[in-house]
Protein backbone atom coordinates (compact mmCIF):
# COMPACT_ATOMS: atom_id res chain seq x y z
CA UNK A 1 0.00 0.00 0.00
CA UNK A 2 2.76 2.34 0.86
CA UNK A 3 4.45 1.40 -2.56
CA UNK A 4 0.85 2.70 -4.16
CA UNK A 5 0.82 6.21 -2.15
CA UNK A 6 4.34 6.49 -3.05
CA UNK A 7 3.89 6.20 -6.79
CA UNK A 8 0.63 8.79 -6.63
CA UNK A 9 2.58 10.99 -5.17
CA UNK A 10 5.21 10.95 -7.73
CA UNK A 11 2.74 10.83 -10.45
CA UNK A 12 1.05 14.71 -8.89
CA UNK A 13 -2.43 14.20 -7.56
CA UNK A 14 -5.27 16.15 -9.19
CA UNK A 15 -8.66 14.82 -7.90
CA UNK A 16 -9.28 16.55 -4.16
CA UNK A 17 -11.48 13.83 -3.02
CA UNK A 18 -8.02 11.72 -3.70
CA UNK A 19 -5.83 14.24 -1.58
CA UNK A 20 -7.81 13.95 0.95
CA UNK A 21 -7.46 10.23 1.29
CA UNK A 22 -3.81 10.44 0.62
CA UNK A 23 -3.28 12.64 3.72
CA UNK A 24 -5.64 10.77 5.63
CA UNK A 25 -3.66 7.54 5.07
CA UNK A 26 -0.56 9.08 5.71
CA UNK A 27 -1.35 10.74 8.93
CA UNK A 28 -3.04 6.93 10.20
CA UNK A 29 -0.78 4.77 8.10
CA UNK A 30 0.80 2.81 11.24
CA UNK A 31 -2.48 2.01 12.49
CA UNK A 32 -4.65 1.76 9.93
CA UNK A 33 -3.66 -2.63 9.85
CA UNK A 34 -2.90 -3.23 13.23
CA UNK A 35 -6.21 -5.80 13.26
CA UNK A 36 -3.70 -7.59 10.73
CA UNK A 37 -0.61 -7.79 13.39
CA UNK A 38 -2.83 -8.74 16.24
CA UNK A 39 -5.18 -12.01 16.68
CA UNK A 40 -8.67 -11.17 18.03
CA UNK A 41 -8.39 -7.05 17.18
CA UNK A 42 -11.06 -6.28 15.28
CA UNK A 43 -10.74 -4.46 11.79
CA UNK A 44 -13.24 -1.59 12.73
CA UNK A 45 -15.11 -0.16 15.89
CA UNK A 46 -18.66 -1.04 14.47
CA UNK A 47 -19.40 -3.47 17.83
CA UNK A 48 -18.66 -0.41 19.76
CA UNK A 49 -20.45 2.33 17.74
CA UNK A 50 -23.54 -0.43 17.40
CA UNK A 51 -23.51 -0.57 21.32
CA UNK A 52 -23.57 3.57 21.71
CA UNK A 53 -26.05 3.95 19.09
CA UNK A 54 -29.05 3.28 21.35
CA UNK A 55 -27.40 6.34 23.93
CA UNK A 56 -27.35 8.67 20.52
CA UNK A 57 -30.85 8.57 19.29
CA UNK A 58 -32.12 8.88 23.35
CA UNK A 59 -29.91 11.99 23.85
CA UNK A 60 -30.95 13.66 20.13
CA UNK A 61 -34.39 11.97 20.71
CA UNK A 62 -34.96 13.74 24.09
CA UNK A 63 -33.21 17.03 22.63
CA UNK A 64 -30.18 15.99 25.17
CA UNK A 65 -29.22 16.52 28.67
CA UNK A 66 -30.20 19.87 30.26
CA UNK A 67 -27.94 19.25 33.14
CA UNK A 68 -23.98 18.18 32.84
CA UNK A 69 -24.10 16.15 36.62
CA UNK A 70 -27.26 14.07 34.95
CA UNK A 71 -25.61 13.35 31.76
CA UNK A 72 -22.34 12.55 34.02
CA UNK A 73 -24.03 10.49 36.25
CA UNK A 74 -25.81 8.73 33.09
CA UNK A 75 -22.78 7.87 31.36
CA UNK A 76 -21.55 6.39 34.70
CA UNK A 77 -24.14 4.33 34.98
CA UNK A 78 -24.11 3.33 31.09
CA UNK A 79 -20.35 2.60 31.33
CA UNK A 80 -20.96 0.07 34.29
CA UNK A 81 -23.87 -1.47 31.90
CA UNK A 82 -21.55 -2.23 29.28
CA UNK A 83 -18.45 -3.04 30.88
CA UNK A 84 -20.80 -5.54 32.61
CA UNK A 85 -22.42 -6.80 28.97
CA UNK A 86 -18.79 -7.31 27.53
CA UNK A 87 -17.26 -9.08 30.60
CA UNK A 88 -20.73 -11.81 30.86
CA UNK A 89 -21.28 -10.47 34.40
CA UNK A 90 -24.50 -9.52 36.19
CA UNK A 91 -25.11 -5.54 36.41
CA UNK A 92 -27.91 -6.09 38.70
CA UNK A 93 -26.14 -8.16 40.85
CA UNK A 94 -23.42 -5.09 40.36
CA UNK A 95 -26.17 -2.37 41.56
CA UNK A 96 -27.53 -4.30 44.67
CA UNK A 97 -23.53 -4.40 45.68
CA UNK A 98 -23.46 -0.92 45.30
CA UNK A 99 -27.02 0.30 46.46
CA UNK A 100 -25.72 -1.95 49.68
CA UNK A 101 -23.28 0.03 50.14
CA UNK A 102 -20.27 -2.76 50.25
CA UNK A 103 -17.19 -1.75 49.51
CA UNK A 104 -16.81 -3.32 45.76
CA UNK A 105 -13.62 -4.22 44.11
CA UNK A 106 -14.25 -3.85 40.57
CA UNK A 107 -11.21 -5.28 39.40
CA UNK A 108 -12.72 -8.80 40.88
CA UNK A 109 -15.99 -8.12 40.48
CA UNK A 110 -14.96 -7.90 36.35
CA UNK A 111 -12.26 -11.02 36.11
CA UNK A 112 -13.27 -14.89 35.49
Amino acid sequence: MRELVLKLREEGVIETDLEKFLKRYEQYEKKLFTYLKYEGVPPDYNEAEREFRPFVVQRKRSGGFKSPEVMRHYVGYLSLYMTCKVNGKDFDKLLDLIFSCQKIDLGSFLSY
